[in-house]
């Protein structure tokens, strides 16, 4: 039996980013792969609507980790503390996480 079918699949918050990233990334995707990444794409709208810093901070670092650019250089440009940046970032994944572990959700599993 595969011991991942067996075991409990449960979204974490550096699963979120992941996904998120992947969602961003620039390469040829299959047409299961475009409907889970347009899928990963509506998270922040509908998970962090009332968390506005967090949800732009998520999808600036997804955009930026997927084209390889410096966190710390995209925020030192714009005047953004890093610190700070990354705080909000990581509250988003932990909201969505908490969203889509959450009890009736209509995501798909990790």
């Amino acid at each position: 039996m595969d011991q991942r079918a067996s075991a409990p699949l449960t979204w974490t918050p550096e699963l979120v980013c992941t996904r998120m990233v992947e969602a961003f990334r620039e390469h040829p995707l299959g047409l299961d792969e475009r409907a889970r990444a347009a899928e990963v794409l509506t998270w922040p709208a509908l998970h962090l609507l009332a968390l506005p810093d967090e949800r732009d901070a998520l999808l600036w670092w997804a955009k930026w980790k997927a084209r390889g650019l410096s966190i710390r250089e995209q925020c030192k440009a714009r005047g953004w503390s890093r610190v700070t940046f990354m705080r909000r970032k990581n509250r988003a994944c932990e909201v969505i996480a908490g969203e889509l572990n959450g009890s009736g959700s209509r995501h798909a599993r990790p």
